[in-house]
């Protein structure tokens, strides 16, 4: 590793994170930051804040599960894996594609499920963003994004599509009491299994037409200007940030192996 590699403002965090592993081994990750400055100084590799961040948050992904379950925890490392500086006073909410780099940098620190609180919020930026569908790696969003319904044939009600058994929650009597039961009550046991499920809206063609397109050369494609299109566009413009980033990895990571 060359003098700056510490100190470049593009350093990625997993990079930063991994020449840390390489050379002071595991034990560095229980350190506080000023001291894995100290230590770096004395090898001669000065950091600025930003990269010390960085380096924080690659310690909170590898020893705490705080940003699978936390959205506000999620926002923070999210930003410094995006190379911004994160402010914990203020909501600073991530692009779709800065969701996407984050859980892919989680992904490669370790596999935890995230909860539904961070699945929400990345739901939430990508309707702020008016983003209709949600591919690889966020869509396990995409339920909150585009909720699953059912409308039930039997009471004439539309619902929240969240069965496990194909039945209608209120002509079972699963809120009978005001809290929801796992099974129907005595005597509704064949009731609420006329129901049409269906989603808020038909995100097909978006997913098919990315599916298609994002693994192919994209400088050639011509979009219109229909709602499938700029769908389209959108999201191709996330994969295209996703693969820049990764491969901003690969190469730092390449710099590594070589010291190694």
């Amino acid at each position: 590793m060359k003098e700056d590699f510490f100190g470049r403002r593009d350093a990625h965090a997993l990079a930063l994170g991994t020449a840390c592993d390489t050379i002071f081994g595991p034990e560095w990750l229980t350190w506080e930051l000023r001291t894995i400055r100290d230590e770096l100084r004395m090898r001669g590799h000065d950091m600025d804040e930003l990269n010390s961040q960085k380096l924080a948050a690659y310690k909170v992904a590898k020893t705490t599960i705080g940003p699978w379950v936390d959205m506000a925890i999620f926002e923070n490392v999210g930003m410094v894996f995006n190379n911004r500086m994160p402010n914990v006073e203020i909501h600073q909410p991530l692009s779709v594609a800065e969701c996407a780099v984050t859980v892919d940098c989680l992904r490669s620190s370790r596999i935890v499920t995230f909860t539904e609180n961070v699945k929400k919020y990345i739901a939430a930026c990508a309707a702020d963003a008016e983003i209709m569908y949600l591919p690889d790696p966020l869509s396990f969003a995409m339920p909150y994004l585009c909720p699953p319904m059912y409308y039930c044939q039997e009471h004439g009600g539309l619902e929240k599509d969240d069965l496990v058994d194909g039945q209608c929650d209120l002509c079972v009597g699963r809120y009978e009491d005001g809290e929801l039961i796992d099974a129907p009550i005595p005597g509704l046991e064949a009731r609420g299994t006329n129901i049409v499920r269906f989603s808020q809206y038909d995100y097909a063609p978006i997913a098919q037409k990315y599916e298609a397109l994002a693994v192919t050369d994209i400088s050639g494609v011509q979009l219109d200007l229909t709602t499938v299109d700029i769908q389209v566009a959108r999201l191709l413009d996330v994969n295209t940030y996703r693969k820049r980033k990764m491969s901003q990895l690969e190469l730092q990571l390449g710099e590594i192996r070589t010291y190694a």
